[in-house]
């Protein structure tokens, strides 16, 4: 996570979604992207929770957003062909 002022809050952030509290860490992300809209990393990782949560619907606006600030997440591309394929199912 590089949103600026963030600090050691972000990488609590990362903590919280290892534990697999999902919701709580997409707020803390939401938040970060507050400060920094353009952060296609956090993009990414509110998409990537978003997808271990099987919302792909929104995964998938959230991934192809990540790519629009930052087309060389080819984490985000992969993802993004995954939560499509398990829409398809």
């Amino acid at each position: 996570c590089r949103a600026r002022g963030l600090g050691v809050a972000c990488h609590q952030d990362h903590r919280v979604a290892a534990r697999g509290e999902c919701d709580e860490a997409i707020a803390a992300f939401e938040r970060a992207l507050a400060l920094e809209p353009q952060d296609a990393r956090s993009h990414f990782n509110v998409a990537y929770l978003l997808q271990r949560l099987g919302q792909h619907e929104a995964a998938i606006a959230r991934f192809e957003q990540a790519l629009a600030i930052d087309p060389g997440i080819d984490r985000a591309r992969k993802a993004l062909d995954a939560s499509r394929a398990a829409l398809e199912k």
